[in-house]
């Protein structure tokens, strides 16, 4: 009875005040809060563990968020990371964060936070995701079409920086909803030496052939590795001019096969070449480093493929066949660009032809390279204006929820005026809408005016026959004039290319049977809401997967209701090198009730200039304004052709059309 009386509760006190201790002189939580740090904006945040690759996913940013000239601080969340990067980086200022309980301690330290940064999607994420306030990115670690770059993960953030618009393409193609995310296209910030190595380069004959695998991945449907094939295309590789053969491994082999991790020195033992002719440099050591402008690059499905465009040099991408994979395709697959194989014998005869001197796919690379690294991003240090966006807290704050109207739908500031105007046009003062008039951007929004062709059919300006503008399919109306335009245009852009034309909100307009006719569009399909006209080639408005080089979108987009989720489905109807060409007319800031525009049927979104940009940004669009010849005429000094693309060489091709056209062509 006496160990009951006595001995139990004397441990059980030894017990709680051992535990107290521990808690109260945790060398974890002693970690947690940096001595250097005073006021950090930013957090830079990895999850992953150090054999989980923590350090490879955080280095290529270290010295970026260095040179952007704002405190900031690292949060690891494992020991062993916490402690590399402390040895690697004595300069920076590293926090180590375990629990819920250390996050509001950190968040509590530093209330000048405004930018929180993630590397990669980990389940580490969530306990820093959890807090208000600030801005949460995901930042990430390469540009891929692995699976693990599309998927639903990427939603928990407020922004997600992608390299180019190949990333966002990758989401158009989704099979969830996506209208909720916003991007920002920032480039590779760290590509900038090569882009410039690039530019400096001649058209040299390569003199070796660099060969970067990729890991095994966790699961089987991201295993894009071609390390079982190594000694093989190594062999053929060499054989086919004898240059020397420059290697790295990704950092993560041997992660989920431990086999793999000595797989460089059995690579070099089996495949058999002379001493010196296949060289592996260190697995960890930056991957830049192994990049030259006198190499071609042999690669697996990974961020590596995107790396290497930077240097414009003949890329070899291996796609295996014999076991299924998981690829998130944009607008561009691999052998749109790259030479794609899935055997040595392949490769072999694929290397042979660019080697000796053909290397037809040079001009589909260079495409590819601002599709996929945004080589113009980059140079405009894209990435530096963001930092210092979320720095100065000028993000765009989240849309209230639905039913509160406090909010532009374009530029989402809350500058926002409510009003009930009645139209003073003669024969129209019957309207009467209470309109949404953002003092931020001049976007006019009209959300009463909505009107549903598919239940309650057209009126006269959208009926052949009774308007100027729309098409009977005998005389030559609008969108054939603008479809003339952009034939024009893709031919300054790209002259032997034979485009794909959609008319997208066509309606009742039977322009396209004329534009099929006399223009050198291959294919003209329409896009709508509804079949109206029963034809062949049609396109639902929200369907996914197709994309054309032109897109005409003649008075469509004042009718948009939800802009986020309209202009998505209209951007993804382009091609990454493509064109949209909308008509539409501009808000100038003239007083509403003497205008007829605004209280048009169904038009419930009257843009200015200023709120098209704000929506291009948000699209990784860019965006031009040109006058039509009918602005001079009927339509009136507010209408306008609005272009968007994606391409500064398109732009480039507008602006050489104006340079000899004084007007757009119109009805």
């Amino acid at each position: 009875m006496l160990h009951k009386k006595i001995g139990v509760p004397l441990v059980r006190n030894v017990f709680e005040r051992c535990l107290a201790y521990l808690k109260k002189h945790n060398p974890h939580s002693a970690r947690t809060l940096p001595e250097g740090a005073r006021a950090p904006v930013f957090l830079l945040h990895t999850g992953a563990s150090l054999k989980g690759g923590a350090i490879d996913h955080i280095k290529p940013w270290l010295s970026l968020f260095e040179h952007a000239g704002h405190e900031f601080i690292v949060v690891a969340r494992m020991m062993d990371v916490y402690e590399q990067l402390c040895l690697d980086y004595p300069q920076l200022q590293v926090c180590l964060v375990k629990d819920s309980a250390d996050v509001d301690k950190l968040i509590a330290a530093y209330p000048s936070l405004r930018g929180f940064y993630y590397v990669a999607n980990t389940a580490n994420n969530n306990l820093f995701l959890r807090c208000s306030g600030g801005r949460h990115v995901f930042l990430g670690h390469g540009d891929s079409d692995k699976s693990s770059s599309m998927n639903r993960g990427f939603k928990a953030y407020d922004e997600v920086y992608v390299a180019g618009q190949a990333h966002i393409d990758r989401f158009a193609r989704a099979d969830f909803d996506t209208s909720g995310l916003r991007f920002r296209i920032i480039g590779r910030p760290d590509a900038g030496i090569l882009l410039d190595a690039a530019d400096a380069a001649t058209a040299a004959p390569p003199q070796r052939i660099v060969y970067i695998p990729t890991w095994e991945g966790y699961v089987a449907e991201q295993d894009y590795s071609s390390l079982a094939l190594a000694p093989e295309l190594l062999r053929a590789a060499h054989a086919q001019g004898g240059l020397p053969i420059v290697s790295k491994l990704h950092p993560l082999t041997g992660a989920a096969r431990p086999a793999l991790l000595d797989i460089d020195q059995r690579i070099v033992a089996r495949a058999g070449l002379p001493a010196g002719a296949l060289t592996f440099l260190e697995r960890h050591g930056k991957l830049t480093d192994l990049l030259a402008p006198d190499a071609v690059f042999i690669c697996d499905i990974s961020a590596t493929v995107s790396e290497c465009l930077a240097l414009d040099r003949p890329l070899f991408v291996y796609v295996p066949k014999d076991r299924p994979i998981r690829v998130v395709s944009s607008h561009m697959s691999h052998a749109d660009y790259a030479y794609t194989f899935a055997t040595a014998d392949e490769l072999a005869a694929q290397l042979a032809r660019v080697l000796g001197g053909d290397d037809p796919l040079a001009g589909a690379r260079r495409r590819a390279r601002e599709y996929f690294i945004s080589p113009s991003a980059t140079r405009a240090n894209a990435f530096g204006r963001e930092l210092q966006r979320v720095a100065d807290g000028a993000w765009n704050e989240a849309p209230p929820a639905p039913g509160e109207e406090a909010y532009c739908p374009a530029c989402h500031s809350t500058a926002v005026d409510a009003e009930t105007v009645a139209c003073a046009i003669p024969g129209m003062e019957q309207l009467a809408f209470r309109f949404l008039t953002c003092r931020a951007c001049g976007f006019v929004s009209n959300p009463d005016n909505r009107h549903d062709y598919r239940a309650e059919g057209f009126d006269g300006p959208s009926t052949p026959g009774e308007s100027a503008r729309t098409g009977d399919g005998l005389r030559p109306r609008r969108e054939y004039r603008m479809a003339g335009m952009a034939a024009d245009l893709l031919a300054r852009y790209a002259p032997d290319r034979s485009g794909e034309l959609l008319v997208y909100g066509a309606g009742l307009s039977r322009d396209h049977v004329l534009i099929a006719r006399d223009l050198p569009f291959r294919r003209v399909a329409l896009c709508d809401m509804a079949n109206f006209q029963q034809v062949e080639d049609f396109v639902p408005h929200d369907a996914r997967g197709q994309a054309f080089d032109v897109v005409i979108a003649s008075e469509v987009i004042e009718h948009f209701v939800d802009l986020e989720t309209d202009f998505a489905h209209l951007f993804s109807k382009v091609r990454h090198d493509g064109v949209v060409v909308a008509s539409t007319n501009l808000a100038d800031g003239a007083p509403l009730e003497r205008l007829s525009y605004p209280f048009s049927l169904g038009h419930t979104a009257y843009h200015s200039g200023r709120s098209l940009q704000a929506v291009c940004r948000r699209f990784g669009m860019r965006v031009d304004f040109r006058t039509p010849a009918n602005a001079t005429r009927g339509a009136g000094p507010r209408k306008r052709y609005v272009l968007f693309y994606r391409d500064p060489r398109m732009g480039e091709a507008i602006s050489q059309y104006f340079a000899d056209h004084h007007l757009a062509p119109s009805e």
